[in-house]
């Protein structure tokens, strides 16, 4: 046992000395002649993992950071260091070509009068039902040409309602 509230397997005082940062709070054991060699097993009967005859802790060292693992079972991919930052295209998704579209013609609806914001939304719905079925990328697409169409739908009836009350208004006089 150490000084410093916990033993080589307990949970620490939670400081980060004990985890290696920072200064330490006290030596690990005592230098004194009579006191007993340090625990190379626990309690358990587990050998310590720094004692001598204990299997390291990691058998095999990890790839270094920023090189391309592959899946499970797939062979390895080997890493280009002068491919700089672009992904690879067999992991890149494919983006919904209805999401695109939906978006694009739901903001057309502002210039059209809300006449292709119809088909937007209609497409947009198509988009959504096929990126939960196939696990495409554009499900934020397809949503914003939802809530856009639907927006400049609701604007274009106000303002149609409004222009023939208006019209009313005047007439009537």
């Amino acid at each position: 046992m150490s000084d410093s509230g916990h033993d080589q397997w307990g949970p620490g005082t939670g400081s980060s000395a004990d985890y290696g940062y920072g200064e330490p709070t006290a030596p690990r054991y005592s230098s004194s002649p009579f006191t007993s060699a340090p625990h190379t097993t626990s309690p358990f009967g587990e050998v310590a993992p720094g004692a001598a005859g204990a299997p390291a802790p990691y058998a095999a060292t990890p790839p270094p950071y920023g090189a391309v693992t592959a899946p499970y079972g797939a062979a390895p991919v080997p890493h280009d260091p002068y491919a700089g930052g672009y992904p690879d295209p067999r992991y890149v998704r494919r983006t919904n070509g209805l999401a695109t579209v939906s978006l694009i013609l739901s903001l057309a609806g502002l210039v059209t009068y809300g006449l292709t914001s119809v088909v937007g939304v209609i497409l947009g719905h198509i988009a959504r039902s096929q990126i939960k079925h196939s696990g495409e990328a554009g499900a934020g697409l397809a949503l914003g040409g939802l809530i856009s169409g639907y927006c400049i739908i609701g604007l274009m009836g106000v303002l149609m309602v409004v222009s023939v009350l208006i019209s009313f208004a005047t007439g009537s006089s």
